[in-house]
């Protein structure tokens, strides 16, 4: 911690986040609090007396307060007293770009007025549209004018159920605004002009790219290319899906670290091919990087991984390296900043925990695999070489990642780190092979068509062979959630196994490992007195309840329509 001290920076400010979230502490108090200690680290400072824990402190209740003003910020006080379901008109600009489905159309408009009982007042935040049989296509920074009925989003409706309100809350969204037959929606012919010109360059190239892609590969194809190349998975069919989950490689489809090291990849074999000097390819791969990360919308696992290229890429460019677990952290604290609620963000915190593993268990796992005899001596060849080390790498980011697989989906797949030795190679082909068709089309749409025939084969062969290990009987195993003391002590154990080599994280490891079995053992004897549970669950057009006796019997009630 002492050699990489960021990584306590961003550790406190996301434990700070998370108080937000399960505190009610009043944002007096915590602004009071908040100055408390960051008055107390200036002196500490000043005194040159530990003032590690105060600063640590200040920043927690610092990442608390963010998180909490940002939540106040996405709620408009006047508009949350309309009930749900009221016809209302709204103004605004396109703020994403709409997604398009066979008779329905859905993007974010940034609100800029409201028509309520009083007539038109100005407002702010963002709200969901859904059109049904959309009249056109509208694209981003267009005003919009539209009538529906507002409805308000629900919070979890059945236990491990989709939050709809934390989900939209997340991404700043406050309503969802529906319009249907009795509505109408319409764009003005105005448009906002985006801060910087990039922005409607790359929703251009965004357009383009998704219209090549139809143009040259198969339906099943493209719709897998544009979620891989552009972060569009709406279109992927749910059969394809499913497979890509069972078979363990789901994380293939969903842009991310993976996906920038393809491209840092292609830029460095272009550079490499045209002879370009060291600080041009560098150049090269940190403008491709960013201009990837605006196609595809900018996501919380894009940026991860762009931040962290950068940083390396400009501690290259000054010939001064830079820690990996500052570089992560870095990353994560100004994600943070910008959006507090991304850290509830699955992708982000498989992403970060992938990454994590990754630099902690990977060099242990190489370490371990390069201690058999025969593994040592395949070491020697370039092609086994790399095997072994996406191995370490695959085994570690599913280290790393199981817990938050296992506590958000009930998912494990026991053939993921095998499938990932064919699949990453696989993938890496057909983006290579894709980009090389999306360069040549503007060129030449004939040689672009014989280029796509290698793409297009090598995706069939992915289908196939995705398809088949997901249809093997101990493929996965589904809908398993284990409860939070098991998945710490899991953590725990992982620790101590990989730190052999220091004794304060083994000694830390033991303890937390000697807490969480005696919280387990004695949880249902402390804390867990017999009760009578109801729980009831909304299930559409009626309703069901599931009664739990103290004896441990359960009763089921499908009570019938609503």
């Amino acid at each position: 911690m002492r050699k990489q001290p960021l990584i306590a920076v961003a550790l406190a400010l996301m434990v700070g986040i998370l108080s937000a979230e399960a505190s009610s502490i009043s944002l007096t108090s915590a602004i009071l609090l908040t100055s408390l200690l960051l008055i107390a680290a200036a002196v500490c400072i000043a005194w040159r007396r530990c003032c590690t824990a105060f600063l640590l402190a200040s920043i927690l209740m610092l990442g608390h307060l963010h998180s909490a003003f940002q939540k106040t910020a996405v709620i408009d006080p006047e508009l949350a007293e309309v009930p749900t379901y009221s016809f209302m008109r709204v103004i605004g600009f396109v703020d994403s770009e709409p997604a398009v489905a066979e008779k329905s159309m859905m993007f974010t408009l940034r609100l800029q007025a409201v028509a309520t009982a009083n007539g038109w007042r100005n407002t702010k935040g963002k709200m969901r549209v859904i059109v049904t049989e959309p009249p056109m296509l509208f694209h981003l920074h267009q005003q919009i004018l539209a009538s529906g009925n507002l409805v308000w989003p629900v919070a979890m409706r059945n236990p491990g159920g989709f939050a709809q309100q934390r989900y939209l809350h997340q991404h700043g969204i406050q309503a969802i605004l529906r319009v249907r037959k009795d509505g109408w929606i319409a764009a003005t012919g105005e448009a906002r002009t985006p801060l910087l010109p990039v922005q409607s360059w790359i929703s251009d190239i965004h357009h383009s790219v998704g219209a090549s892609l139809d143009s040259l590969f198969s339906k099943q194809s493209a719709d897998l290319l544009r979620g891989l190349l552009l972060g569009d998975r709406s279109e992927i069919d749910e059969s394809i899906s499913q497979n890509f989950v069972r078979s363990g490689v789901i994380h293939i489809l969903a842009v991310s670290g993976l996906h920038v090291g393809f491209v840092i990849a292609i830029c460095l074999l272009i550079a490499r091919m045209f002879r370009l000097p060291e600080r041009y390819s560098l150049v090269l791969v940190f403008c491709s990087i960013w201009i990837y990360a605006g196609i595809t919308g900018l996501k919380p696992p894009v940026v991860r991984a762009s931040i962290m290229a950068s940083i390396l890429l400009i501690g290259r460019f000054r010939d001064r390296p830079i820690a990996s677990g500052n570089l992560l952290a870095v990353a994560a604290i100004i994600l943070l900043l910008w959006n507090p609620q991304d850290l509830l963000n699955v992708g982000f915190q498989l992403s970060f925990a992938a990454v994590a593993g990754i630099l902690y268990f990977y060099p242990k796992i190489e370490m371990v695999l390069r201690k058999f005899a025969w593994i040592s001596t395949l070491y020697r060849f370039r092609f086994f070489k790399w095997m072994f080390q996406l191995l370490a790498v695959s085994t570690a980011a599913q280290i790393a990642t199981l817990p938050f697989s296992l506590h958000h989906f009930g998912t494990f797949s026991f053939i993921g780190i095998f499938a990932n030795l064919v699949m990453i190679p696989l993938v890496f082909a057909v983006v290579t092979a894709s980009f090389v068709c999306l360069l040549v089309l503007p060129a030449s749409s004939f040689l672009a068509m014989l280029a796509s025939f290698l793409p297009e084969i090598l995706l069939q062969f992915a289908f196939k062979m995705t398809a088949y290990l997901a249809a093997l009987p101990f493929a996965n195993a589904e809908n398993y959630f284990p409860p939070a003391w098991l998945l710490a002590f899991y953590l725990a154990i992982m620790l101590l196994a990989f730190a052999y080599r220091h004794l304060r994280i083994r000694f830390f490891a033991l303890c937390a490992i000697l807490c969480i079995l005696n919280v387990a053992a004695w949880q249902k004897a402390i804390w867990q007195k017999p009760t009578f549970k109801v729980i009831c669950f909304d299930i559409g057009q009626g309703d069901a309840s599931l009664l739990q006796t103290p004896t441990g019997k359960t009763i089921l009630i499908d009570a019938g329509p609503a």
